[in-house]
């Protein structure tokens, strides 16, 4: 059912940017293959319209908040057109609104705001050792990062709490397993306001912690860890 709504939401997407809804593959294909297809197809079209892409950001936002197999196929392009910031700041909230679900797909969504920008198809002409690629690439991604609309840094503290919240209320191993690599324990991550939230989390570890590893071992927090 989630891969039959998700898809819908695609399909009613893709003719705005000029696609046909619908994929007319093998009889065999399941609900998942479809989705990958037509995830990959908006995609492409975002990548190509940024102009209709920030033009159609909430309804991409609703596919994203769907989509529990969350890709940069999506996310990135999605930032390119209207910028990180502004990315975070809708799935943060969509962490703090839930459902359960949903908070755990904006959880898990965040991570390719993390990995943005992405490597460049093509690069200059003058590119041309190993060398020069490093240097060029951490030059284009401290340009792009430093535009105002892509700076999140102040933004990660918010969305840890609001994913430390979500962990706590979402009674639900499933969704806590994915809500687990987003926020981290580490201690400079802790303002005295999170204590209580600091403390309620790390009793659902200590009562199953061969569950939450990652959490033990302090290995996770996106825009930290991660």
């Amino acid at each position: 059912m989630p891969d039959e709504v998700l898809q819908h939401v695609i399909d009613g997407l893709l003719p705005t940017f000029g696609e046909l809804a619908g994929w007319t593959g093998p009889p065999s294909a399941g609900a998942y293959e479809r989705v990958e297809a037509a995830r990959l197809r908006l995609g492409e079209a975002m990548t190509e319209q940024p102009a209709r892409t920030a033009e159609y950001a909430d309804e991409i936002f609703e596919a994203v908040l769907l989509d529990s197999g969350t890709t940069s196929q999506l996310l990135h392009p999605l930032i390119a057109a209207i910028g990180r910031r502004p990315v975070l700041l809708r799935l943060t909230r969509a962490v703090e609104e839930g459902p359960c679900r949903r908070s755990a797909n904006a959880g898990s969504a965040a991570y390719w705001v993390r990995c943005w920008p992405p490597r460049p198809k093509t690069v200059p002409a003058e590119v041309r050792t190993a060398e020069d690629l490093i240097a060029y690439l951490h030059e284009r991604a401290a340009t792009l990062t430093a535009q105002p609309e892509n700076r999140v840094d102040d933004l990660w503290p918010p969305f840890w709490r609001a994913c430390m919240a979500a962990f706590v209320a979402c009674d639900d191993d499933d969704v806590r397993r994915v809500l687990e690599t987003t926020f981290p324990l580490a201690s400079e991550c802790r303002p005295p306001e999170v204590a209580e939230l600091v403390a309620a989390v790390r009793a659902i570890v200590d009562a199953s912690p061969e569950k939450y590893q990652r959490l033990r071992d302090g290995t996770t927090g996106l825009g930290h860890a991660i």
